[in-house]
């Protein structure tokens, strides 16, 4: 399935063309693909169904454990619960839209950077793909390629298995509120959080925290052992916060990394952090990410991308190490982000790896992209990177220094030196 990250990228390019964003659903879709003639799968037959036709109520076969006719039947097609499934479903949908590749005036391809992404042209018509599972997510540049591959789609896998076709209002979980009059697309999750919130007890009206965690918050280990029921309310609580995190609440993404590492034995501190959460989100249930069009808010920057880099100073404190973390920028709003404790990779090594994929997937949009600026408030930093500066001190990450060093002279991206407040 396509990462998160394509399809944010995908739904910001459409907020700066304008373009609508459809989504088509295919039911059943496991059901579709055969089997290889050397996969052999068996399984007993569902109840009531035998060889002969229906057997009398209550019978029910057990394979041969002395009930029933003691026969199973060997699978043709994929069904849903088989581990080879969704790979199965994923070929008999690569081979759908490698179909549409059937002459000059319509072509199609996967992209390299996300294999479940595809562009299909058509009669100088082009429509972008995103594939999550038996979901597809389309932004078509015209009305005409939306109806000729809605069209296609369901001539392939039949007209009765393909619902949608329309305006998607949700995508993936994910609300999408559009104002054409302002050019902007935003992606929230309001639904999912108000769920979250009555689940743990805590009301919208109540007082909320200005920031996820309290300032300063230094988590050790728990030295004493957690109750096997505060450990599911504390595991389920943070499993929430994660899934937030990687959709549209990049806000929350250092608070979910940092309790998540308490989750085999969280301390009273640590649980006291998730009601702090749980208090952030009450006061921004609808909080989300707005990609915008407009050149006056976009200037120079439409459609190209722009990157913050930082870390903290051994703030873990349990190991001592920092945490980096990154965004990425398209349009106004986040595509990619990461807050994660650090190893010997470094802030800065960690961005360059995603702008690399990141400047590849929108190369394959349409969109190529020159060198992209990464904002980074630590100077020592930006002169490492750029070559500019030495030091024996800086031998323990001279591998990570070297790749971003590389990257910089190539012109793929370049640190700009930033006041602290404004990364």
């Amino acid at each position: 399935m396509a990462m998160g990250k394509s399809v944010r990228t995908m739904l910001a390019l459409a907020a700066a063309s304008g373009a609508e964003v459809i989504t088509h659903d295919i039911s059943s879709a496991f059901l579709w693909s055969e089997l290889d003639d050397d996969m052999e799968v068996y399984m007993q037959l569902p109840k009531l169904l035998s060889e002969g036709g229906v057997d009398a109520p209550g019978e029910y076969d057990n394979c041969g454990a002395g009930k029933g006719h003691g026969k199973c039947a060997r699978l043709r097609r994929a069904i849903y619960g088989l581990p080879q499934s969704g790979r199965l479903f994923m070929q008999a949908l690569n081979k759908f839209f490698y179909s549409l590749n059937d002459g000059a005036d319509s072509k199609c391809r996967a992209t390299v950077s996300d294999r479940c992404v595809y562009r299909f042209e058509w009669k100088g018509h082009r429509l972008d793909a995103c594939c999550h599972v038996d979901d597809i997510i389309s932004t078509p540049s015209s009305p005409e390629i939306k109806e000729e591959f809605e069209r296609r789609l369901r001539a392939y896998f039949g007209e009765d298995r393909i619902t949608g076709g329309e305006p998607a209002s949700y995508v993936l979980g994910m609300r999408i509120d559009r104002d054409r009059a302002k050019k902007t697309l935003t992606i929230s999750q309001g639904g999912f959080v108000r769920q979250l919130l009555e689940k743990f007890g805590i009301e919208e009206s109540r007082k909320a925290k200005v920031q996820p965690l309290t300032a300063g918050i230094r988590l050790k280990a728990y030295e004493g052992k957690a109750s096997e029921k505060d450990k599911l309310w504390y595991m389920q609580a943070v499993g929430n916060f994660q899934w937030l995190a990687i959709t549209t609440r990049p806000d929350v993404a250092f608070a979910a990394g940092l309790l998540g590492r308490h989750t085999a034995n969280p301390s009273p501190e640590a649980m006291v952090e998730v009601i702090h959460v749980l208090e952030y989100l009450a006061g921004t249930v609808d909080l989300g990410i707005t990609y915008h069009g407009r050149d006056e808010v976009l200037g120079m920057n439409k459609n190209k991308l722009i990157a913050s880099v930082d870390s903290d100073l051994g703030g873990c404190g349990t190991s001592q190490k920092s945490t980096s973390g990154f965004v990425v920028m398209l349009n106004g709003g986040a595509i990619s982000w990461k807050a994660r404790r650090q190893s010997t990779m470094k802030a800065a090594d960690l961005c360059g790896m995603e702008l690399l994929l990141l400047r590849d997937l929108l190369g394959e949009f349409g969109w190529r992209q020159g060198c992209v600026r990464v904002m980074e408030d630590n100077a020592g930093c930006v002169q490492v990177a750029h070559g500019q500066r030495d030091s024996p001190k800086t031998q323990h990450f001279r591998r990570c220094q070297l790749s971003v060093e590389e990257m910089c002279n190539q012109g793929k991206m370049w640190l700009d030196d930033v006041p602290g407040e404004e990364n």
